[in-house]
């Protein structure tokens, strides 16, 4: 059973860089819920690349949603 959850940090981390590039709210949540489960699984050995893959995803998502606020505010006329 511990294996799983540690290969659920994995598939979230990879989930949330992937949908971060597209949706980036998903991304920050898949993002999160990597880092809390692999934090839950400090024993394993895979748990460094499901934190790694998870931070990554919350930066990715992070950057994504920056870039298109910035450009969303480009669009806006100015009052």
């Amino acid at each position: 059973m511990e294996k799983k959850n540690c290969k659920a940090g994995i598939i979230l981390g990879i989930v949330g860089i992937v949908t971060g590039i597209i949706i980036p709210i998903v991304g920050l949540g898949c993002g999160i819920g990597g880092v809390v489960v692999c934090s839950k699984n400090k024993e394993q050995m895979n748990v460094k690349a499901g934190m790694l893959l998870s931070v990554i995803a919350i930066v990715v998502s992070c950057i994504i949603w920056g870039i298109n606020t910035y450009l969303i505010m480009q669009q806006m006329p100015a009052v």
